[in-house]
């Protein structure tokens, strides 16, 4: 089964397909790539469907329309859970393996009866290479004489779905970004779109059809791993996802707040920065590729609620902090209390955001000082105090 949602109420909005490729059975002979299987792929590809079909679904953008899954599991046969939305297929449904052909028939699929009107999702999460472009390797990756023609080249399919009616289109892709020396100075020719380009096509889309909106985002720069985490989501699309509940929030229309792209990019770029207690902080900070062509921004979700901006405080030396009790006021009234000792020499305070506020230390010796702070999003302008 590839479509696991159809919206029994709306025709126009948007399209989704989600493809994740956690097993590689035929790329495990030792005369060519062996391909290790990815445990972190089905929790990635199943939180980001779960949140389209229960959290975010009553405030997208566009109303979903429907859902496309291809899924296969180091664990075994994949099925479909269920979150119990009304037009989902049954839990326990068998899901289709991604395969390149049945990559290519659920793409179809997905564009079938497309308008100008509806919106694109794309998610590919697996194995991926590069060379002189990006691509992404199929479930099937290893069956054939030669394995390497089946690959899907991500950046040509960029460029083919610009053809499409469809004019929001949300790319990402959750893969790595390299490929052992040895075999990329071997290789010719490698992978192809699963949506064929036509220069004519491509020229007359936006006379037919307007202009376009295509947000693209990877998990990992040219040459580079995507790192994902074991049996849990990877960190891609742990910050993703973290962005589109609310941190990827920048702006504000007729008083309800909105996630849009440029909201999501400053979101995962300052993810490791607003997170406390992360075990390895540094696993979190890296490049991710982002591109956005449209000629105005691109909303993604409006928040059924106000975000929250994160301020972080902290002293120097650092421990100085830690014995100091903090005031944090607005316009003279008080907001937040936290009496000495703190928990951590680095702070991280939650605060509504787009305003602004006054930040007060005082520290065991009587010394008091006072920063000011603007609560921009997701982050505040940081606080650092001096001791003594």
């Amino acid at each position: 089964m590839t479509r696991v949602y159809q919206n029994p109420d709306a025709q126009v909005g948007l399209r989704a397909l989600i493809v994740g490729a956690g097993a590689y059975p035929g790329a495990k002979a030792p005369d060519r790539l062996v391909l290790k299987d990815l445990t972190s792929v089905p929790p990635s590809v199943l939180l980001l469907a779960r949140k389209l079909l229960t959290d975010w679904r009553g405030d997208l953008s566009q109303p979903l329309v429907s859902l496309d899954l291809l899924l296969s599991d180091p664990a075994g046969p994949a099925t479909w859970p269920g979150y119990g939305a009304a037009g989902e297929i049954a839990a326990g449904s068998p899901l289709d393996a991604p395969s390149r052909a049945a990559i290519e028939a659920a793409l179809g699929a997905v564009l079938a009866g497309a308008t100008k009107d509806d919106g694109l999702l794309l998610l590919f999460c697996g194995h991926g290479v590069a060379k002189d472009e990006r691509y992404f390797v199929p479930g099937d990756f290893g069956a054939q004489l030669n394995p390497w023609n089946v690959l899907i080249n991500l950046d040509e399919l960029a460029l083919a779905l610009r053809q499409e009616p469809p004019r929001t289109q949300w790319l990402f892709w959750d893969c790595c970004a390299n490929i052992p020396e040895q075999i990329l100075n071997a290789l010719g020719a490698i992978g192809s779109s699963p949506l064929p380009r036509d220069a004519g096509r491509l020229s007359a889309a936006v006379r037919t059809h307007g202009m376009l909106g295509q947000f693209r985002l990877a998990s990992a720069a040219d040459g580079d791993e995507a790192f994902g985490v074991a049996e849990a989501p990877s960190r891609f699309m742990e910050m993703l996802v973290e962005a589109v509940d609310g941190a990827g929030c920048d702006r504000r229309i007729d008083r309800k707040w909105q996630v849009y792209d440029a909201g999501i990019r400053s979101a995962i770029q300052t993810y490791a920065d607003r997170t406390p207690g992360l075990a390895n902080p540094g696993f979190y900070r890296f490049v991710v590729p982002a591109s956005t062509d449209t000629p105005v921004p691109m909303r993604f979700r409006q928040l059924p609620g106000p975000p929250r901006s994160i301020l972080i405080a902290s002293s120097e030396p650092r421990r100085a902090l830690k014995k100091a009790a903090l005031a944090v006021t607005r316009d003279g009234e008080s907001i937040q209390q936290l009496p000495a000792p703190q928990p951590s020499a680095v702070l991280h305070l939650t605060l509504d955001p787009e305003r602004e506020y006054q930040v007060t230390a005082a520290f065991e010796d009587g010394a008091v000082q006072t920063r000011p702070t603007f609560a921009y999003l997701p982050m505040a302008e940081p606080v650092e105090f001096a001791w003594p």
